[in-house]
């Protein structure tokens, strides 16, 4: 359906159609609709969400409604880049656009909106520092336009995802505490649940509530289903593996990945890059904890499940891939090398990581660097001042070596 809508949208052109007042007024209407379901789907099902906006622009031009049209192509900039890198050409170009009818119209609900795509681009590129600029103003911008409190709370929930990437572990935690109180208070359980479950799920991690994140992951305590929510499902997926992981439950959290394969694949997630890079680095760190777990007889098919994460992340060309992949691939040294060739490597990695904007990650290997692997205090401390109750199962979480 995606590619459909949008092969019609290319043939079609920019032109308006011409159109009587009631042919417009109900054009109006059916964009309103596709608009505010489409929203509502963002979160839940992306794919969904896609084909109801990519409707709703080809409805706005042909009414074209100055306001209507800016809205619409600010979310076809964002949805264009979900393929990542690849489209990255197309996505900026569409933004453009965006933004010369957005200042046309001169409203500031859709400055939000162009911020808000801006930050959802450089989210979907690994650009997390800039992003955040763009979440952190599309919040702000949202607060001064009267009823827009989705649009708040998406901001606000995406800017929360680029504090966890980098490991911001103080901010991140301050502002999770407050967001989850308003989404409980305004009586939104999903948008709880979002918070709790997706990257900013850290945030509990490092304050040993892991507990708390298992008890957040069942999708039957919002009254809806895995198979009609896939995005939701992803979310939950990734916050009982993270979980498990912390609490050196390797055995079942490689399970719990395997189990899922083939929903995953039905749900058709792996369109987007960022989910291909955040699922191969998460298989790559459950095979890595396992392998920690179980005895030399048991390495092989956990080696060669590293082995294909590791390859699957360099295909993706990006910078934080690569560096992630490299982080794989030096843990991996300590069975297939030597543990020289393992240090060197997770050295190579903590400075990938730090330059793709992954702090987070960056401190866990640097942990590890200098409280498994005794190479001192070199690079400062990890985490910086951040409270970290249980470091050591948060490095085990998030950059797992295959040690006894």
């Amino acid at each position: 359906m995606v590619l459909v809508r949008r092969l019609a949208l290319r043939l079609r052109g920019l032109a308006p159609r011409s159109l009587s007042d009631e042919q417009r007024r109900g054009l109006v209407r059916r964009i309103d609709a596709c608009w505010v379901v489409g929203d509502l789907f963002v979160g839940l099902d992306p794919l969904r969400a896609t084909a109801l906006h990519l409707q709703g622009l080809s409805l706005a031009l042909d009414v074209g409604d100055p306001y209507r049209l800016a809205r619409s192509l600010c979310t076809d900039a964002a949805l264009a880049a979900q393929p990542g890198r690849s489209n990255r050409r197309t996505a900026l170009a569409r933004l453009t656009f965006a933004e010369r009818m957005c200042k046309q119209v001169g409203s500031p609900q859709l400055e939000g909106y162009l911020a808000l795509s801006h930050g959802i681009i450089q989210l979907m590129m690994g650009e997390f520092d800039d992003a955040q600029h763009h979440l952190d103003h599309a919040e702000s911008t949202f607060e001064r336009c009267p009823g827009a409190y989705w649009e708040i709370g998406y901001a606000r929930e995406l800017a929360l995802w680029t504090l966890a990437h980098r490991g911001r572990l103080p901010e991140l935690a301050q502002r999770l505490t407050a967001a989850v109180a308003l989404s409980t208070a305004r009586g939104d359980r999903v948008g709880a649940f979002k918070l709790l479950v997706g990257p900013s799920r850290v945030a509990l991690l490092a304050h040993d509530e892991p507990h708390q994140l298992l008890d957040a992951c069942p999708m039957d305590l919002l009254g809806l289903s895995p198979d009609e929510y896939s995005f939701l499902a992803f979310c939950a997926l990734f916050g009982r593996v993270n979980a498990l992981l912390y609490l050196g439950r390797a055995a079942d959290a490689l399970a719990t990945l395997d189990a899922a394969r083939w929903e995953i694949r039905a749900a058709h997630m792996m369109y987007c890059q960022s989910h291909r890079i955040e699922l191969a680095y998460l298989r790559g760190r459950v095979a890595l904890a396992r392998a920690s777990e179980c005895q030399p007889a048991e390495h092989a098919p956990l080696v060669a499940m590293t082995r294909k994460c590791v390859r699957s992340l360099r295909r993706e060309r990006v910078a934080w891939a690569d560096a992630l992949a490299t982080t794989l691939d030096a843990s991996l040294a300590l069975l297939t090398a030597s543990r020289e060739c393992a240090i060197a490597g997770l050295r190579e990695g903590v400075g990938k990581l730090e330059a793709a904007g992954l702090g987070g990650f960056a401190s866990a290997v640097r942990w590890q660097l200098q409280h498994v692997l005794g190479q001192g205090a070199e690079g400062g401390a990890p985490w910086g001042a951040a409270a970290v109750v249980r470091p050591d199962r948060l490095a085990h979480t998030l950059a797992p070596l295959p040690v006894y």
